[in-house]
């Protein structure tokens, strides 16, 4: 009798273990993050939720990001960025500087074109260090400047700023800008000044 009392606890008792067992699985044990984005940027779960919460907060559904150019594989030239990523629509630029920085943005538009400013609303920037995107300010006519000379450029008064050959020099810069709401913090990188930095690796998806 005892036999079967113990065999019929062990019996409805088990379920739950495995369902407790289960919720202690790390995120990063049950998600496989390079088949949503295959970044070597963003290469952990923490920068992942954080990339995330900004696509939410720009009302863009969670996906699968497609790879177009990433600096040490197509080269840090501006005509690889350009070639890599000029025909496609809707991409997320991300920037890690040799400080370990960690910013880049987004725009619905393509980035084909020869000193040409760009209209978009939907154009947005962000730090991962930061809590909140930095959307474009209303009737944003200066979102994003094409120009083949140059890597992505954004904003008006450059708010990110990404030039040829970024890995090797030092004047890649954030600045404050007209085109961006950066609040009180002045530019994305949350000081008050020009922010200059080398390069480290920069990617570009599609989203």
């Amino acid at each position: 009798m005892l036999k079967q009392l113990a065999a019929h606890e062990i019996k409805h008792i088990q379920p739950q273990e495995e369902v407790k067992q289960d919720e202690k699985i790390p995120i990063h044990a049950r998600i496989d993050l390079k088949k949503i984005i295959d970044s070597i940027i963003i290469d952990d779960e923490c920068k992942f939720c954080k990339i995330m919460t900004f696509l939410s907060q720009a009302c863009l559904r969670m996906k699968q990001l497609s790879l177009l150019y990433r600096g040490s594989v197509h080269s840090f030239k501006a005509k690889a960025f350009h070639q890599q990523c000029n025909d496609f629509k809707s991409t997320l630029t991300i920037v890690k500087t040799k400080e370990g920085k960690i910013m880049g943005g987004f725009t619905k538009q393509t980035w084909k074109g020869e000193n040409d400013w760009k209209y978009d609303q939907a154009a947005w920037l962000f730090n991962i260090e930061a809590p909140n995107i930095f959307k474009a300010r209303k009737k944003n006519m200066f979102a994003l400047f094409a120009c083949q000379r140059f890597g992505p450029i954004f904003g008006e008064g450059h708010a990110l700023c990404i030039y040829d050959d970024c890995n090797t020099r030092n004047d890649n810069y954030v600045n404050s800008g007209k085109s961006f709401d950066c609040g009180e913090y002045g530019n994305i990188l949350l000081t008050k000044r020009k922010e200059t930095f080398i390069v480290q690796e920069i990617e570009v998806f599609q989203v």
